[in-house]
């Protein structure tokens, strides 16, 4: 082996070590921030501070898990740990194979549809955030179903 090949072999082998701690480090924040939505979610069920309070229990949460924790709890990061729980109520129907930003996108998409086919999508496809920002924006979603729509009526 030469010299040039063993620096090769080097630099594969912590590449792949590399991706492989990303992908850990990205499922373990999607089940940290599922499992933050369901609690909030349960809360908000068994009705404490919401009635009495409606957005303010976010708003104290924030205050004070940012102050014990640090950053990533601001009252629109709890808010979509929220309503990822509530678009994703089993964990197994959540891809690892997405990270967390791409995930406060397709929150986006209020049509669930729509949303699971961009999901599917972007992690069968490797879409970075700014590729399916850019789908999205050019709705392929709509493309398809315009297709479909000429197939039924045979024109297609």
């Amino acid at each position: 082996m030469s010299f040039d090949e063993l620096a090769n072999a080097i630099e594969k082998v912590t590449e792949i070590a590399r991706n492989v701690a990303a992908q850990h480090v990205y499922s373990d924040q999607l089940w940290a921030y599922w499992n933050n939505g369901r609690m909030i979610v349960l809360y908000e069920q068994n009705g404490r501070d919401r009635a009495k309070y409606g957005d303010q229990t976010l708003l104290k949460l924030s205050k004070r898990l940012t102050g014990r924790l640090g950053r990533g709890f601001s009252r629109t990061n709890l808010y979509n740990m929220r309503q990822f729980y509530l678009d994703h109520e089993t964990l197994q129907s959540v891809t690892g194979q997405l990270t967390w930003t791409h995930y406060c996108e397709l929150m986006g998409v209020r049509d669930d549809l729509k949303r699971s086919f961009y999901e599917r999508e972007a992690a069968r496809s490797g879409w970075s955030v700014r590729e399916l920002r850019r789908q999205m924006d050019s709705m392929l979603f709509a493309i398809p179903a315009a297709y479909m729509g000429l197939y039924i009526y045979g024109l297609f």
